[in-house]
């Protein structure tokens, strides 16, 4: 199967500028920034009539090299060479150039939040001369509308299977829809992921504003797929959408009420709005669309028609783009391969009514991980499941144990091996070995489970906490339990996490085995590169962004505001590289001269080690566990990373006083509101047992401390609520998780 996409992105924001024209500006590319002062070509009136043109469906011809087709493409020629001239325009190109070096795309990420006027222009058609195409007739230059609010997409990793609601909806006052086609059209996309347990489609026929928020109360909904009418109303100032009032008639929903009554279903990523001009919006309001306000009150993407739509393309447009989800494609990407599939089907112009609004990062909004075996979903594709059935619980599996060791002796856990969910091995046979897995999990890595600390013996431990932990709680896995936040990382429709039962430690005398525990899937993706540690973020380009904004510990006295970081991750077969992005309004350097003491002053620091998902909750850091500082130089540049380990002489009590590590490298740089900390570990110096690599899951945490100037009180922050509790920290049952990624 071909890879699927990858983008590098290219950040062009307009802005208004004086005496009627406006600022477009290069805010981030593969090579720079750049700015230019346009004027665009068509407005007013005449933009008024190219939108009439582009937007006559129901009559006229539908086949390429149309009249409309021609109008596109003479109105694309014009807005492409206004906008992208220049030193902008010579940017795009040399951007371009290093995407095709780098067997990647480039992501077209418009910013118009300043600029509503320019809203409704549209962007879809814009015309390439040189390339000899229109931009988003490729898989290469996806085109996207991205609202930069200022809160954080809220991440979600999926638990499977991902589930679609069609809201179908077909008032009787207004013209007749063919809706049972085009349910018919995203059912039969969606069938084979069906069939493989993966995807569950429920219509709902008659869609009214109580029949939505009662399926949306009764199952965790990912994507809500609208079938039905829409407009714009220019008295108003708002997008509308045509839902069922309970007796078949039309009631109009502007898109800021639908906006509130989803706002607080948190698993719904994604809305595609089959409606006609669920993207139109005024020239005053950036968000007074249905697509805008669904963006402003938290969906991370929506998919919407600027214009009226034939039954014909949203079907094709349906068909393609749940297909290209279901290949492992980001949403932009997606939508790219859906806009082929309409203009192969010889349709001159309607390629560009569907508009991407994007508030992720990244076009990937879901991650679900990929499996190797799930359970089929029972009945038809479009079944309603309301409430959905539970998931069956595993069956217990009978296993032989070898005798527990000596107390005083540490001892190895090994797997459990457990055999197929229907034929359960007698309980006399022994089991069969199992393949071992890509990333071995910390039971089969021999790691010791050790003692609690002996009295009077003292060591590192995290704040909030003493040396030694208290009882741990009973046994229970790590999933999402405390609502880590996670940003998205890949849409991807046809691929789910591993159901394989976890080695659980051996029992005592008299004890039977304990239920297997289920893998649950990685928090965060790494995806593979190489970073050259330099505080430069140009290679960092296009890789998951997560939130460190969690405060877990507030020292006596500690009253900073306004400090968060966010941080991304990529690796190679050498090292592992860290980004962080501090905001933090007085940057305090951490020249303690205790080096593991570091993270009392301005410093990110990370925990990190072997896949913990097999762990229980007595099981402590091992050996391959590390605590990694980097603390804020008195000068910016090159800083040293501090590693805390285990306490050789006393393993059970948590990480000892460290020291730097010369293997790894950092670079520390100021930037406007904070600082940013680019870090490279050799997987040589983390101590993990190898060989790692794609797939390779592994235990972390990432924190960010702050220092008060003046005072020895600090606070902490980390992307892990867990790490509030800093007597958790020695247990890394506890720990987030991250796989890496080709």
């Amino acid at each position: 199967m071909p890879r699927t996409p990858d983008y590098l992105d290219f950040d062009l924001e307009l802005s208004p500028a004086a005496d009627g024209a406006f600022l477009a500006r290069v805010l981030d590319s593969p090579k720079g920034e750049a700015s230019a002062t346009i004027r665009m070509p068509v407005g007013g009136v005449d933009l008024e009539n190219v939108i009439l043109k582009l937007g006559r469906t129901r009559s006229g011809v539908r086949a390429l090299d149309s009249a409309q087709q021609r109008t596109a493409q003479d109105f694309g020629t014009k807005l492409y060479d206004a906008v992208f001239a220049g030193e902008v325009g010579t940017c795009f190109r040399r951007s371009l150039d290093q995407a095709e070096s780098l067997d990647k795309g480039l992501r077209i990420r418009l910013r118009l939040t300043d600029v509503p006027s320019l809203g409704d222009v549209p962007w879809e058609y814009l015309y390439a001369t040189g390339l000899g195409r229109f931009l988003v007739l490729s898989g290469q230059t996806p085109i996207v509308r991205y609202l930069d609010l200022p809160r954080e997409v809220p991440p979600l990793t999926v638990t499977p299977p991902l589930r679609v609601l069609l809201a179908v909806s077909s008032p009787s006052t207004l013209a007749t829809l063919d809706t049972a086609a085009e349910v018919a059209r995203v059912t039969a996309a969606l069938q084979g992921l069906h069939d493989r347990g993966l995807v569950v489609v429920d219509p709902l026929p008659g869609a009214t504003l109580a029949g939505l928020r009662s399926a949306l109360r009764r199952a965790d909904y990912h994507v809500l797929h609208f079938i039905g009418h829409g407009g714009f109303d220019p008295v108003a100032g708002d997008g509308m959408l045509a839902f069922e009032d309970g007796q078949g008639q039309s009631h109009l929903v502007s898109g800021g009420n639908l906006g509130t009554l989803l706002h607080d279903f948190r698993t719904l990523r994604l809305a595609v709005l089959n409606a006609c001009e669920g993207a139109r919006q005024s020239s005053t309001d950036p968000f007074s669309g249905v697509a805008q306000a669904l963006v402003q009150q938290g969906l991370p993407a929506v998919v919407a028609m600027q214009f009226e739509i034939t039954d014909v393309a949203a079907q094709l447009f349906s068909q393609d783009f749940y297909a290209a989800l279901a290949d492992n494609y980001p949403i932009d990407a997606a939508l790219a391969q859906a806009r082929l599939g309409v203009f192969a089907s010889d349709n001159d112009v309607e390629w560009g009514t569907p508009v991407l609004y994007l508030r992720a990062r990244d076009g990937r909004i879901f991650d679900l991980p990929p499996a190797t075996a799930v359970t089929p979903v029972a009945g038809a594709a479009h079944a309603p499941v309301l409430p959905p059935p539970p998931p069956p619980a595993p069956a217990a599996t009978p296993v032989s144990t070898p005798p527990p060791a000596p107390a005083a002796t540490p001892v190895p856990t090994q797997p459990v091996p457990t055999a197929p969910p229907t034929q359960p091995l007698p309980a006399a046979a022994p089991p069969p070995s199992p393949a071992p897995p890509a990333n071995p999990p910390w039971a089969a890595q021999q790691r010791p489970t050790y003692a609690p600390p002996p009295a009077g013996q003292t060591a590192y431990s995290p704040p909030g906490g003493g040396a030694t932990a208290p009882p741990p709680p009973p046994r229970r896995t790590w999933p999402y339990a405390v609502g880590a936040a996670v940003l998205v990382a890949a849409l991807a429709g046809g691929y789910l996490w591993s159901q394989r039962p976890t080695p659980t430690p051996p029992p005592g005398p008299g004890q039977t085995s304990p239920t297997p525990v289920v893998l649950t899937a990685p928090v965060f993706t790494a995806r593979s590169g190489t970073a050259t540690v330099d505080g430069q973020i140009g290679e960092w380009s296009g890789r998951a962004t997560y939130p460190c904004t969690v405060r877990i510990w507030t020292g006596t006295g500690y009253s900073a505001s306004g400090v968060s970081a966010s941080w991304r991750a990529m690796w190679d077969q050498d090292a592992l590289y860290l980004l962080a992005e501090v905001t933090d309004p007085v940057v305090t350097p951490a020249d303690q001269p205790t080096p593991s003491k570091r993270f009392i002053g301005d410093s990110v620091s990370f925990e990190l080690g072997p896949d913990p998902r097999a762990l229980g909750a007595n099981d402590r850091i091992g050996p391959a566990d590390g605590h990694y500082i980097i603390g804020v130089p008195a000068a910016p540049g090159a800083a040293e990373v501090v590693v805390n380990r285990i306490n050789p002489a006393n393993p059970g009590s948590g990480f000892a006083v460290g020291a730097v590590e010369p293997a790894a490298t950092a670079w520390v740089a100021l930037v406007s509101g904070g600082y940013r900390v680019e870090a490279r570990i050799p997987w040589s110096a983390t101590k993990i047992p190898g060989p790692v690599g794609a797939r390779t899951v592994l235990g972390v945490n990432f924190d960010l401390s702050d220092r008060v100037p003046g005072a020895d009180s600090y606070g902490m922050y980390s992307s892990n609520p867990a790490r509030g509790d800093g007597s958790k920290q020695p247990f890394p049952a506890n720990w987030q998780t991250i796989q890496l990624q080709s």
